[in-house]
């Protein structure tokens, strides 16, 4: 898990953010809006970055594979 890594919506409309969940290679993202808290499997390795886009519909993530 690497610490400090976040990933928060830059629209102002959409209250989401993505960080790390403490099983490699997992991000948690939390809607403030929805009041929704989801877990996604997304890498085999621990997360290394992640974005979303303008709207905060996506996320992109890239993982620290070796």
């Amino acid at each position: 898990m690497k610490i400090g890594l976040i990933a928060v919506s830059p629209d102002k409309n959409v209250t989401i953010i993505a960080y790390p969940d403490k099983m490699k290679g997992c991000i948690r993202t939390k809607s403030y809006d929805k009041k929704l808290n989801t877990l996604i499997n997304a890498h085999e390795s621990a997360i290394a970055c992640m974005t979303f886009n303008n709207d905060g519909s996506l996320l992109a993530t890239a993982s620290d594979k070796v």
